[in-house]
């Protein structure tokens, strides 16, 4: 059931849908700072174990297409910190997240999907701050009793390739 078809129905009171949205707002802003701050082992923690991150590019995302990456699973995100963690000795660069627009698209029980936008700027080890990639995020939250966590996180960057020297996550 949409969100709309809930609150129609009365069942879904407006100060309600306001609180969901705050909550995501919430954590949406604990994840991107996550990133940001290089804190990939917190990162981890905001899925379910067996929780999805994947990125990709617009056209894909409209003919179900090819993903650019693909972590399904534990393993496979772990896989993915060990590498920002400079497991592979890759120099990190310096990001800046920035997420707007968050709009709840659906709401159950203990489900909860919500998109929003983002924008990402990275400052190289010469201090030069550029825009990197933008997009929109298609979340899908499990509730529990300890607040949310991503059992998918989906962005779908506005562009065709990866940016150049992409390590980041989105």
């Amino acid at each position: 059931m949409t969100l709309a078809a809930e609150t129609k129905a009365g069942a879904l009171p407006e100060i309600e849908t306001v609180l969901l949205r705050h909550q995501v707002e919430e954590f949406l802003s604990r994840l991107q700072s996550a990133i940001d701050e290089q804190r990939y082992l917190d990162w981890l923690e905001l899925f379910v174990a067996e929780g999805v991150y994947s990125v990709i590019d617009h056209e894909n995302s409209q003919s179900h297409g090819m993903y650019l990456i693909y972590d399904d699973g534990l393993e496979a995100r772990k896989e993915r910190v060990a590498y920002l963690m400079g497991y592979w000795k890759v120099p990190r660069s310096k990001t800046l997240h920035t997420v707007s627009n968050v709009l709840i698209t659906s709401t159950e029980k203990d489900e909860l999907e919500a998109r929003s936008k983002f924008t990402v700027h990275r400052t190289d080890r010469e201090g030069v701050t550029a825009f990197h990639t933008c997009g929109e995020y298609h979340d899908e939250f499990e509730r529990s009793e300890s607040g949310l966590l991503l059992r998918r996180h989906n962005a779908v960057i506005d562009m065709n390739v990866l940016p150049d020297d992409f390590t980041e996550l989105l």
